[in-house]
């Protein structure tokens, strides 16, 4: 009689049949400007024959050398082919990137410390391509959609983990990962959910290689997460794995890790891993540019995503007719504080419509647009806060300088983790200083790590501690920040 494991397994490889994304896939569809290398053989460190695909521009400045994406297709671990994510990885070339597409083994033929063996070993054969092929040996990317993410992840993490390679008797591959790049990716294996009912069995079977790995199964751990190398992580409302993808933006948040979390926002159309089963999708598209962009960055190629989006963000007065979108956007800052395990925000409905309505009728309620849509929403308050009155510690202006106040700070799912606080308080202190401000002044929950990086890096000081005067958080206690505006 089959295990319930062994029957998740056959409905996940039927479903993928099903939506063709494994049986029907043709991806014969050619790219102008990208050459195309198909099943390069490699072996594994158990001797057995894998293939890789590898895609390359055809069009580049002979100077310089191609950065390198490896990738990793999806599929539980248990289903899945290389094709399947073969025009994603064409038109990914196509942005002037040597990629290799790794075949590897499958559960429940083999577990997932096989996988990883088989992984390490196609870096291993990919090292040996990549000079042939003009690529750079200093910038090499790692990436992988569903369970391909989750492969990624633990592969990268072998790199400065000599116990954990132990644990599975297998050696970090050569290369080294630069950043990863994570499409809804799967994240946890061991909760009690749909994922982790099904997976762990066939995942990690039983006997000593299970005992020997079971440190590291949780990717949470502080000592795994100082391991990985920065992390790019997408995902939206419609993803299956957005839960599991928030929930790890949190812990890497706490663990100040260098992260970027791109949220898709609430469009049914942008599914789970979408810009892999539709690559070639306008949003499939954007996600991709945003993807190198973020590649390019921390390879110090281009400047800063945040840089190049500053000037294209706009601050203005609200208006009644973005009271829907304010309250949706405090909603997702709520929610996101809650999943972070901060207590702020998690008394009543705060902030409350009622509370932004009063905040536009007293002309201190303003916006931030990109291209037209509000993206982040802050009220700018010139005067005295009863809540700043007494400090315990010392605020930066002297007593009796008229100073503005940012409260009620919220920003989109579609944008956090993207730099946007910062571009936010930067855009407030100009209003604040054309108001007559002498300085800007802000609070913050003690364990809203997010915040607090946020405003240490647009040179925001912390002064001392706070005691909240009114409102449903009254006595509580907040960080309390402040920075001079030159005049």
């Amino acid at each position: 009689m089959k295990s319930l494991e062994l029957y998740y397994a056959d409905l996940v490889k039927w479903y993928l049949y099903r939506n063709d994304s494994v049986s029907k896939v043709k991806n014969e569809i050619e790219i102008d400007g990208v050459e195309a290398f198909i099943d390069i053989p490699f072996l594994n460190h158990s001797g057995d024959v894998l293939t890789m695909d590898l895609f390359k521009p055809t069009h580049r400045n002979d100077y310089e050398k191609l950065p390198v994406l490896i990738y990793v297709h999806g599929g539980s671990l248990v289903a899945g082919k290389k094709r399947a994510a073969a025009d994603f990885c064409k038109l990914f070339a196509k942005l002037g990137y040597l990629v290799f597409s790794l075949e590897y083994r499958l559960a429940p033929e083999v577990r997932v410390y096989d996988e990883l063996h088989d992984l390490c070993a196609g870096m291993d054969h990919a090292a040996k391509l990549i000079a042939e092929h003009d690529g750079s040996f200093s910038k090499v990317f790692l990436g992988g959609e569903s369970a391909g993410g989750f492969l990624a992840l633990y592969t990268a993490a072998l790199q400065n983990n000599p116990e954990m390679q132990q644990a599975i008797g297998c050696q970090a591959p050569v290369l080294k990962i630069m950043g990863l790049g994570l499409i809804s990716p799967m994240i946890y294996t061991t909760h009690f959910d749909t994922v982790g009912i099904f997976i762990q069995g066939l995942a990690y079977g039983r006997g000593e290689r299970h005992k020997a790995f079971k440190p590291f199964k949780n990717p949470a751990a502080e000592d795994f997460i100082s391991k990985l190398p920065p992390i790019y992580l997408t995902t939206g409302k419609a993803d299956l794995m957005e839960k599991q993808i928030l929930k790890y933006a949190c812990e890497l948040e706490k663990a100040k890790k260098d992260f970027t979390l791109n949220h898709w926002g609430e469009d049914p159309k942008l599914f789970h891993a979408f810009p892999v089963v539709r690559p070639f999708d306008p949003a499939s598209g954007r996600m991709m540019h945003e993807l190198d962009r973020w590649f390019r960055k921390i390879s110090e190629d281009i400047e800063p995503i945040v840089e190049k989006r500053r000037d294209d963000m706009i601050l203005r007065e609200a208006t009644a007719d973005d009271l829907p979108t304010m309250k949706r956007i405090a909603d997702e800052g709520k929610n996101f504080l809650k999943q972070c395990g901060v207590y702020q925000w998690q008394v009543g409905d705060y902030p409350s419509r009622s509370v932004y309505e009063q905040d536009i009728e007293k002309k201190q309620s303003y916006v931030l647009c990109k291209n037209g849509e509000v993206v982040a929403v802050a009220a700018l308050i010139l005067g005295e806060d009863p809540s700043y009155s007494t400090i315990a510690g010392k605020w930066l202006s002297e007593s009796g300088k008229t100073y503005a106040t940012i409260h009620r700070c919220a920003v989109s799912d579609t944008v956090r983790g993207q730099g946007v606080i910062g571009i936010l308080f930067e855009k407030c202190a100009t209003i604040a200083k054309s108001l007559g401000a002498m300085s800007l002044r802000i609070d913050t929950h003690k364990d809203n790590k997010a915040m607090q990086r946020a405003l240490e890096k647009s040179g925001v000081i912390c002064c001392g501690i706070i005691t909240l005067a009114e409102g449903l958080e009254i006595g509580q206690t907040r960080l309390a920040y402040e920075k001079i505006l030159d005049q």
